[in-house]
């Protein structure tokens, strides 16, 4: 077998429509990478005498210990399937389940796992702790035995009883410990990533394998017969029915095309991959995903063009990636705010308010949606991140122009109303980009009757002057005293800023009133004893 970083594998028998699908769409993904690819399509029986009398999910379990050299049965079908004694991961892959993101690379994984052995994602139900749809098993002695004792020692109740050998899994790391600490998943208020001893690395669902379109970062794992293909849909379809609608409407980001399927395939498997191919090449290449979606699915696209001169001179400024921020601060639990629905229908005050962990704010900002909450889908009025203060914040930038620095996490087109610098500040865009227009001090600001965003001939007809500015990552701004500032996301946006404004304002766009004025009325209103976590709120009305 050939030198490669990665051997990516799935299993699946000739009956099983499916598997051409995602492992069309799976080898795609490994052509691009450079990274091996082991398609098993069986002869329907044969993943029965492999899985010897179990259910046939546990014939993965069986090819996983050949292929790392722990061979615990024969069968026909590995005859001519040699152990991958030469590659650094086995990576598993369901055959029920396709790459979204193509253009992720399984290093970066690895990366975050600190090179763990065993690298796996939390399940995507309360059903057991982790999900095996999607695993990586380092060609070590730890993986070795793990993978012998998950088919020797299992239960003998989980050869047939769900969820088979997920389950058989779970109990025999539960005997160790797994699971101890609570609450164990990341959408329930547990942490992240979650490191098990010093060999086994679990990945929030969502991130790594997750059953919702909306809510994938990676893998689509298409689960159960029957399920939702949005989390924020009401209408349950067919598993081939969500799996061909992932590829159709263009949710696989960067696919490439390649020349011809894997070799090897029974006779009466051939006219099915080809099948399959066609059907990736007409619609899985080179779409964009959620991009450019709009509310519930994604965020709309801002538009950069404006009829006001932009200045382009900037100040360099501290910079944080997404990952960074989300690294460093991302499980501090943090208070959302928006407008309700009332008051942004009309001019009348209110705001609804949630919690959830800072590196869940930062993906839904960047249309990651995290599972199952109040961020698992994008609305018309988004959730804001706004003046959140913390330990270490001010590490991020080494000047001390900020002072007591705070931390705005916002997604595309928010807005913040016009308010005055009560004292000389500095705002910087850590992540993202971000438009801003500057008054200098005037009585006819408060002749404005809407936002300048809305009507920008407006500040021409009170004879104002302002000056734009755009800041992308690592651009830094300087607002002198008492002048006002208004800034919209051109993108998902984090913002190290001295809050100079007396009191931060979540306000969105539909917020009608002026920017001092809501700001005061924000301060007034705070934080309230009844927020709370509110990770497993259902949503019903998208709005």
């Amino acid at each position: 077998m050939a030198r490669w970083r990665f051997l990516v594998v799935t299993a699946f028998d000739v009956n099983y429509e499916v598997g051409f699908l995602c492992s069309t769409v799976n080898e795609a993904y490994c052509r691009q990478h450079g990274y091996g690819f082991l398609r098993l399509c069986v002869e329907a029986g044969q993943l029965r005498e492999l899985s010897q009398g179990r259910h046939l999910a546990w014939a993965k379990v069986a090819l996983l210990c050949h292929l790392l050299g722990e061979a615990t049965h024969e069968a026909s079908c590995l005859a001519s399937v040699p152990p991958a004694t030469d590659v650094d991961y086995v990576v598993w892959v369901d055959a029920d389940a396709m790459v979204l993101d193509q253009r992720q690379p399984l290093e970066a994984f690895v990366e975050l796992a600190q090179a763990a052995d065993f690298i796996i994602g939390e399940d995507m139900a309360d059903t057991d702790l982790l999900n095996t749809g999607l695993m990586f098993f380092r060609s070590s002695d730890y993986c070795r035995r793990l993978a012998r004792r998950w088919w020797i020692d299992s239960d003998p109740h989980w050869h047939h009883e769900l969820c088979w050998d997920q389950t058989g899994l779970c109990r025999l790391l539960e005997a160790e410990g797994l699971g101890i600490s609570k609450p164990w998943f990341s959408w329930c208020g547990g942490p992240r990533f979650k490191r098990f001893g010093s060999k086994i690395f679990v990945f929030d669902c969502g991130g790594f394998n997750f059953k919702y379109v909306n809510n994938c970062a990676f893998v689509f794992h298409a689960v159960g017969e029957r399920e939702l293909l949005f989390s924020f849909s009401r209408q349950l379809l067919l598993k081939r029915d969500r799996l061909a609608a992932a590829v159709r409407e263009g949710f696989v980001v960067g696919g490439q095309n390649f020349d011809q399927a894997s070799t090897n395939l029974p006779p009466s498997a051939v006219s099915e991959a080809g099948r399959a191919l066609e059907f990736w090449r007409a619609f899985g290449v080179g779409r964009t995903g959620k991009a450019g979606h709009g509310p519930p699915l994604g965020w709309a696209p801002c538009d950069e063009t404006s009829p006001l001169a932009e200045q382009a001179e900037m100040e360099v400024g501290p910079q944080e990636s997404r990952e960074g921020l989300a690294l460093r601060f991302g499980e501090a639990v943090v208070a959302l705010r928006r407008p309700s629905a009332a008051s942004a229908a009309s001019a009348a005050s209110g705001e609804e308010s949630c919690r959830a962990r800072l590196w869940q704010v930062l993906d839904y900002a960047d249309g990651r949606l995290p599972p199952f909450g109040p961020l698992s889908f994008t609305s018309t009025r988004p959730w804001r991140l706004h003046g959140w203060r913390a330990e270490g914040l001010a590490s991020l930038e080494a000047g001390g122009l900020f002072g007591d620095p705070v931390l705005d996490v916002e997604p595309p087109n928010c807005q913040t109303p016009l308010q005055e610098a009560k004292a000389q500040c500095h705002v910087a865009v850590l992540w993202g980009a971000k438009e801003f227009l500057l008054f200098a001090p005037s009585e006819r600001l408060k002749d404005l009757t809407q936002s300048v965003w809305d009507d920008p001939s407006e500040v021409a007809r009170h004879g104002l002057t302002v000056r734009r500015r755009v800041l992308r990552q690592g651009h830094a701004l300087h607002v002198p005293r008492g002048w006002w500032i208004t800034s919209r996301c051109i993108s998902g946006a984090a913002t190290l800023r001295r809050s100079p404004f007396g009191s931060s304002c979540s306000a969105s766009k539909g917020c009608a009133r002026s920017g001092f004025q809501c700001a005061a009325s924000c301060a007034k209103r705070g934080g309230s004893g009844a927020e709370r976590w509110s990770s497993r709120i259902r949503i019903k009305a998208v709005d």
